[in-house]
């Protein structure tokens, strides 16, 4: 639970504007949001803003997130060197493979400067464009019982890597034998590392507008630069104009896309001619149906659920949550077609409904989406429903319903 909260974020990347308030805006377990025109500071376990009405103290401890107004950097045409290393604390780190030995590899990050990455603290290493151009991208979230290097044409070779270097990935193969592989050949390496043990205190998770993503304890912001130790061991020191958005991992709220659904059940309005419609329209998690960032109404969010209208995913709740929180949109990335009713359902019984919603432009019928669910009492009760419908009686016709709840995360 913890691996899959550290990769959390609620905040609309690049939203704090959309209520209209100030750049800033800090979301908490308790009370409405703090909109600021500026994060001033964090030290002792305690957010500073600089707002409007002069300066205002949020405990670290009661927020969920904090949205920037940086949004995240357009999807780049990736250089053959690029890569990015994914590892078992959750966290990625983009950039170039400088260097490296037996303990691990030195990126180059654009944002965070030279980073010593440990190999014992690695799950992968993407290289980016190289994946882009693949038909089928190997799985590399499958359980491995070795490491495990990828190639260009779909071939893998089961081994233990020895060391990294700045031209290739020296490993010991099935026979015993070192063998240097060129990262010119290379699609992706997976790393059998460790999570390690989560320190005591507050994490924050912060995500910068490369898309690099670390955790770490013990935040301080000062002079416009954050700075805290990563999960994995290496030293944060970044810019707060580079930071798209941040969260606190807590106890106290978790994300449906980080809690299994215990039913998931798939109705497609158009039937596929082959394959099983429960795989063919699978929800995504923390993706877009179509496999993109989650964006509705030219906002980002990090976290939430991607479905194809006819979806409905049921959760266990046991009386263990009070409140769910979310949005609710078409996705941009679906163009301006689309048209659905999200639902929340409670023990069965519907507790809100969007009413119809769609893509694009507000001048055509239905409401634009994005759209804020009302936080919903859920204490004490045993299941919830989100369903989203292929529109209403008016609109029913599923065309480019990619649907996204956008952050949707239960409150204990």
């Amino acid at each position: 639970m913890f691996l899959a909260l550290a990769a959390a974020l609620m905040v609309p990347a690049g939203a704090a504007r959309a209520a209209g308030d100030a750049p800033i805006r800090v979301e908490r377990v308790t009370g409405d949001a703090v909109a600021a025109q500026r994060l001033a500071s964090i030290a002792d376990g305690e957010i500073l803003l600089a707002a409007a009405g002069g300066e205002v103290k949020v405990p670290l401890a009661d927020v969920i997130a904090i949205g920037f107004p940086t949004p995240l950097d357009p999807s780049p045409a990736w250089t053959p060197t690029e890569v990015a290393i994914d590892l078992a604390t959750g966290e990625t780190l983009h950039g170039e493979i400088k260097d490296g030995d037996e303990h691990g590899l030195t990126l180059a990050s654009p944002l965070l400067g030279s980073v010593k990455v440990p190999i014992d603290r690695m799950a992968s290493v993407r290289f980016l464009r190289r994946l882009s151009l693949m038909p089928e991208p190997p799985d590399l979230h499958s359980a491995e019982t070795t490491d495990v290097v990828h190639l260009e044409g779909g071939d893998r070779i089961a081994c233990t890597i020895q060391s990294f270097g700045g031209k290739a990935v020296t490993v010991e193969n099935a026979a015993g034998e070192s063998v240097p592989v060129a990262y010119e050949r290379v699609t992706a390496v997976r790393v059998t590392g460790d999570a390690g043990k989560r320190p005591a205190g507050t994490l924050l998770v912060v995500v910068l507008r490369d898309g690099s993503q670390v955790i770490g304890a013990g935040p301080t912001v000062a002079e416009g630069r954050l700075r805290m130790k990563s999960l994995a061991g290496f030293d944060v020191n970044a810019a707060l104009a580079d930071v798209v958005a941040a969260h606190v991992v807590s106890d106290r709220f978790a994300y449906l896309s980080d809690l299994p659904a215990a039913k998931t059940e798939i109705a497609p309005f158009w039937k596929p001619a082959a394959g099983d419609p429960s795989v063919l329209y699978a929800p995504r998690l923390d993706r877009s149906f179509g496999g993109r960032s989650l964006t509705s109404g030219g906002r980002t969010w990090v976290k939430g659920i991607g479905v194809y209208s006819g979806t409905s995913m049921t959760w266990d709740l046991d009386g263990k949550f009070s409140e769910l929180r979310a949005w609710a949109g078409l996705d941009d990335g679906a163009g301006p077609l689309g048209g659905v009713v999200f639902e929340v359902l409670v023990d069965g019984k519907t507790k809100w409904s969007s009413g119809f919603l769609r893509s694009g432009a507000a001048d055509v019928r239905g409401k634009a989406s994005p759209v804020e669910v009302p936080r919903i009492d859920v204490k004490g009760a045993k299941s919830l429903t989100l369903r989203v419908l292929s529109g209403d009686a008016d609109d029913p016709w599923p065309i480019a319903d990619e649907a996204d709840w956008l952050g949707a995360m239960l409150v204990r």
